[in-house]
């Protein structure tokens, strides 16, 4: 039986100062390796963080909130209450913050 409990946990983070995307590890580094990541929103005032969703998409990327994704003839945004699998039948064609 196959465990549905086990799900990667990771986060990107959107770097509204520079406007550029922090990839997990990137994240990681900024904290100084530590895999406590405070979401508080007003601790980093200028990130905003998104959680891997546990997918992926047609071309094996990883799938976020706030991405954007198309598939089957829908487009939608990726929400935090995102529950539908999508592995390998939708394509990111971008995020909420850059195309």
């Amino acid at each position: 039986m196959k465990n549905d409990l086990k799900k990667t946990i990771k986060f990107r983070a959107w770097d509204n100062s520079t406007k550029t995307m922090m990839s997990h590890e990137q994240i990681l580094k900024h904290f100084h390796g530590c895999y406590e990541i405070d979401l508080d929103p007003f601790q980093d005032e200028h990130l905003t963080y998104m959680q891997f969703t546990g997918c992926k998409d047609i071309n094996g990327v990883d799938i976020y909130e706030g991405d954007i994704i198309e598939g089957k003839g829908l487009t939608f945004t990726v929400t935090p209450d995102f529950t539908v699998r999508t592995d390998n039948i939708a394509k990111i064609i971008g995020n909420i913050f850059k195309d």
